[in-house]
């Protein structure tokens, strides 16, 4: 029993302690970044840790649900440790600001938290920084968050990274269009980002099939005693269709269908015989998108492919509008299209798009086989999605901080250094001496540290140096007596003795500077 009280207390895994150095590289690139969010107009929020699981169970993807990290807490609600920020922002938009003037240009930083696999700069808790857009209707707006991402990067002064730019538009325009029913619909999107990471794109399309098989879509399309009940139920209006179900269930199977929800079994019904037959729709579907998934490139030459294509399917090419007027918009803002390209085999693992989606990779060693460091995109129908009172058309990204810094030189961070060592060398009166210059010094925006009373003073300038101090002051019965100071410079090792009422003075200058 004494072993187990006394044994050590490990970090749990996938978790991470942030020691020192590696602290103050964080706060720096924190800075940098929120210096950049602040320069294009961006106010900061702060949201809870904790949100009701409900927030994130209606629009996040079964890609993050599956991860989370859900309890019930003491008063029997379920909760979560946000997985990610977005809906959170919202949730505070539609809490709170929906009388403020749109557009709402919010920044954020905080912990999330995800039960992945850890890897290379990927953790349990991990930090995101991000922005939010709310209210922002227009590929303007598109391309300014484009473009401040570009700008955070040159702020890190990362050069080796891509803008990888998208639409998520095009599919769901697709699936409109061949009227696939929802579930089917949710699948294929969130498989979509899957698929842009596969190399074998047919292996990656028989993946989603597969998929689609396992929830009742039927590709054989067999020709059964349904068919011309199915046929009929098409021509119908859903809602005609619903009525019908009901009415039936209430005049015919009312007692056998005790305790269940009549409305439920007709939409399960006509989900059902939708997706018996929607097999040869959704098998064009994926033909489409093994094709759109090769298409990439600068502007000029990217969306006019996927124009053709998109006029080959009879799909609406308003998302390739969008994506021109985008890259139109981008040329004002300087982009360097040499670290920037359209790319339509990709999409994101958050069900809530529903438009332009991007990617920032930085190509390291560092980063392993993920190089992906930052993503976002444009989200128009979430705010209504999780309780709004109406749609507003909605933007954002965030960076994984953790994977950021992996693609950053440490040589951008300056570690800060401490002005001052106070060094007593004597007895209690001469230390309390030095909490006394300590005090005045942190009173006038110093950063002092005191040595340990009874040091020698060789010990207390090897103090000074592990501490990276400017300056070392020795103190000591004769300095007490004379309300004097010693003064070591530590770079130029030059010394000198100077009135405490000068202090403050002479450590803003090199010593022996009059």
């Amino acid at each position: 029993m004494a072993d187990a009280v006394n044994s050590k207390i490990e970090r749990l895994g996938g978790m991470r302690d942030v020691l020192p150095a590696e602290y103050e590289r964080r706060r720096m690139a924190w800075e940098a970044i929120r210096q950049v969010f602040y320069n294009f107009g961006y106010k900061g929020i702060e949201a809870p840790i904790l949100e009701n699981v409900d927030l994130h169970l209606r629009k996040s993807g079964e890609a993050i649900r599956r991860h989370m990290y859900v309890f019930e807490d003491l008063g029997h609600d379920m909760l979560c440790l946000r997985p990610e920020l977005t809906a959170s922002v919202v949730r505070m938009y539609n809490n709170e600001m929906t009388q403020e003037p749109l557009p709402q240009k919010l920044f954020y930083h905080g912990s999330t938290f995800r039960y992945d696999r850890p890897q290379a700069g990927r953790y349990r808790e991990f930090t995101q920084a991000g922005v939010e857009i709310i209210g922002a209707k227009g590929p303007e707006y598109d391309a300014e968050v484009l473009a401040l991402t570009c700008s955070i990067m040159d702020a890190l002064k990362v050069e080796d990274y891509e803008l990888v730019i998208g639409s998520i538009g095009i599919v769901y325009n697709l699936l409109d269009k061949e009227n696939i029913e929802e579930r089917a619909r949710n699948l294929i999107i969130e498989k979509l980002d899957d698929l842009g990471k596969s190399e074998d794109v047919a292996a990656g399309i028989a993946e989603i099939q597969d998929g689609l098989q396992a929830i009742g879509v039927r590709f054989d399309n067999p020709e059964d005693a349904q068919g011309e009940l199915v046929e009929a139920v098409r021509r119908i209006d859903n809602e005609d269709v619903r009525k019908l179900i009901i009415w039936l269930l209430e005049k015919v199977y009312a007692d056998a269908a005790a305790g269940r929800e009549f409305t439920e079994v007709a939409d399960n019904l006509i989900a059902q015989l939708s997706r018996d037959q929607q097999g040869p729709r959704i098998k064009r579907i994926l033909e489409f998108i093994g094709k759109l998934r090769g298409i990439s490139g600068r502007p000029d030459e990217a969306i006019p492919a996927a124009r053709k294509l998109l006029e080959e399917y009879g799909v609406n090419a308003e998302p390739l509008d969008n994506l021109d007027a985008i890259a139109g918009y981008l040329k004002s803002y300087d982009i360097d299209w040499s670290r920037a390209r359209i790319d339509f085999g990709f999409g994101r693992g958050l069900q809530y798009y529903t438009g332009m989606i991007f990617e920032i990779h930085c190509r390291t060693e560092k980063m392993g086989a993920s190089s992906q460091v930052c993503g976002g995109g444009r989200y128009d129908a979430l705010i209504k999605d999780l309780g709004g009172f109406e749609d507003r058309p909605s933007l954002g990204f965030s960076f994984g901080l953790e994977r950021l810094l992996m693609a950053v030189d440490d040589a951008i961070f300056e570690q800060p250094r401490l002005d001052a060592l106070v060094a007593p060398i004597g007895d209690a009166k001469v230390f309390n001496y030095a909490i006394t210059i300590a005090h005045k010094l942190r009173s006038n925006g110093f950063a002092v540290d005191i040595g340990p009373g009874k040091a020698k003073p060789r010990d207390l300038t090897g103090m000074a140096n592990r501490l990276n101090a400017r300056f070392a002051l020795f103190v000591g019965d004769d300095e007490l007596e004379k309300g004097i100071v010693t003064v070591k410079e530590m770079d130029s090792g030059t010394q000198t003795t100077c009135l405490v009422d000068e202090l403050a003075e002479n450590l803003s200058k090199p010593v022996g500077v009059s």
